[in-house]
């Protein structure tokens, strides 16, 4: 054992229970999402979206894998991002909402693969579900469940494509949803209805001091073995 995890062990056994810190990665500005990835984190801070993780070989130091900067004039661009697998651990992408009504479809390397327009309002956090390749989102406009559509009318008639616009497609053939380059749109399959959640102040709440608290749900879970969605609002 060496002496570094041979430190750490000694940390944890002298540690209280409950959460412990046991490796820090500080970002530049305040973070916004995390999740993972399977093997390495994805974060998104107000300037940024970074892959990171622990080194294999130096468990003490962080690794950073990618990094996306976003200009000084576009901090906060990206209001949300998920971890998306469609092919499988090995082909994954990320996804993440953006300020200008779109969502971005990006690869491992965070190297822009599509760019969607959609309707999903200012969102606060998305999430992808592997049972059905659906994207949840939760935000400005409500709950949403989205689908990928493909246009391969239009991808049929490209003569040529450089390799960042062409389509990902299963050992079968078939079309990769979210992996169709430009050539696919998001389609709104349904909008789900929150009891006491209003996506619309009336006039009647105008009057409400706190009617702008309960007109967006900001938080959303997925529990993707039950297909169970706990939608959360008018929390801190």
């Amino acid at each position: 054992m060496s002496s570094s995890a041979r430190s750490r062990k000694q940390e944890a056994n002298n540690s209280a229970p409950g959460f412990n810190s046991d490796i820090t990665y500080e970002h530049s500005s305040r973070v916004k999402s995390c999740c993972w990835q399977g093997k390495w984190f994805i974060s998104l801070d107000q300037q940024s979206i970074q892959i990171w993780g622990r080194n294999h070989l130096e468990p003490d130091k962080i690794e950073v894998h990618q990094k996306q900067t976003f200009p000084d004039n576009r901090a906060h661009f990206v209001s949300a991002v998920s971890h998306a697998a469609p092919l499988g651990p090995a082909a994954p992408v990320i996804l993440a909402a953006c300020l200008d009504h779109t969502m971005k479809v990006y690869s491992e390397k965070l190297r822009l693969r599509s760019s969607i327009r959609w309707d999903a309002g200012t969102v606060t956090m998305m999430v992808y579900n592997t049972k059905n390749d659906t994207v949840i989102t939760t935000g400005s406009a409500g709950v949403k469940l989205w689908t990928s559509t493909a246009d391969t009318e239009a991808f049929a008639k490209e003569k040529a494509l450089p390799a960042s616009d062409r389509p990902w497609f299963d050992a079968n053939g078939r079309v990769v949803p979210w992996c169709y380059g430009r050539f696919q749109t998001a389609k709104e399959q349904l909008a789900f209805q929150v009891p006491g959640l209003k996506t619309r102040i009336t006039a009647a709440d105008v009057a409400v001091p706190t009617a702008g608290n309960v007109s967006w749900c900001n938080m959303i879970q997925l529990l993707v073995h039950q297909q169970l969605l706990l939608a959360m609002f008018q929390v801190g």
